[in-house]
This record gives structure tokens, sequence and C-alpha cells, in this order.
């Protein structure tokens, strides 16, 4: 067994996919904080922590989506622009960051309309929904209802 091991782990009570280190004896669960121990299903094994990122964001996923979402993975990592004005060729975390706090401003939500304003007022030809499930893949947001998201600090 290698120490740096992960284990992709299902919540007995909520069904929701966790992450952990192998090693560590349990965890809490991150939607509905059940102790995750010895009894939790253990789903798929990852190498690194980054495999593990993207183990359970898969897991948790509906699974009509799960075939979009191995497309994506395929895809380079970073946004590219279509549109020749734009002031960069590729939209990186630190870029994707400030655009979904300046679209949140006071309320602290994030709305389909509130980020398409900014990247419009930015003129960056991206998709809000493009944009969100980037943020959401990597950890960004979290969806609160329909068409609410809330960044993670």
């Amino acid at each position: 067994m290698v120490d740096n091991e992960f284990v992709v782990v299902k919540c007995n009570l909520c069904e929701h996919h966790t992450g952990k280190n192998r090693l560590s004896r349990s965890t809490n669960c991150t939607r509905c904080g059940n102790i995750l121990g010895e009894s939790s299903s253990v789903i798929e094994v990852a190498a690194d922590s980054s495999e593990l990122q993207t183990l359970v964001a898969y897991h948790n996923m509906p699974e009509n989506l799960r075939g979009d979402f191995k497309q994506m993975l395929r895809k380079s990592e970073k946004i590219t622009f279509n549109n020749a004005e734009d002031f960069s060729p590729n939209i990186d975390s630190k870029m994707l960051t400030l655009i979904l706090l300046e679209s949140v401003k006071d309320t602290g939500i994030l709305t389909s309309e509130s980020l398409s304003a900014i990247l419009k007022s930015k003129k960056m030809n991206l998709g809000v929904e493009d944009v969100i499930g980037i943020a959401e893949y990597e950890g960004l947001l979290l969806r609160l209802e329909h068409d609410k998201w809330k960044i993670i600090d």
C-alpha cells in the first residue's frame, strides 16, 4: 500500500462521494457530516490528489452527464477564447476566480445573468454554462439552487 494513496468513499446515509487518504481512519461526509469510517464503501482508488478530485466530481454527478464530463476532461483544462480582441488566449484559474468574484458583487450569489454581464463587459466570448461548469469542476463554486451559486472560500 502506498502512503499517499487516495480513495473515493460513498456515504452510507446520503450516498454522496468524498475523497480521503487511504491511511486516515475516518473523515466526514462533505454533504451531511456523517463519519465515513471502515464501513463506508470504497468506490475507486486514485494515485494522487488531482486524480482524486476528478474521480469525486465524476461520481457525484448525475449519470446522464458523465459522458460529457469525460469529453471535457480530454480537452485542455484552460478555456480558449474565440474572439481575436480578447486580452489573452487562455483563461487560467486566477482569471476565472477574478471573473467569479466580480460576478457576485455585494450579494455573494452568482447567477447566470450576473456572470453573463461580466463576460460581456470584458468582451470575453465564453459560454456562461462553460464557465460555471469549469468553476464547479475546479471546486470554486457551490450550486445553491437553480441558477444560484456561491463561491467556495
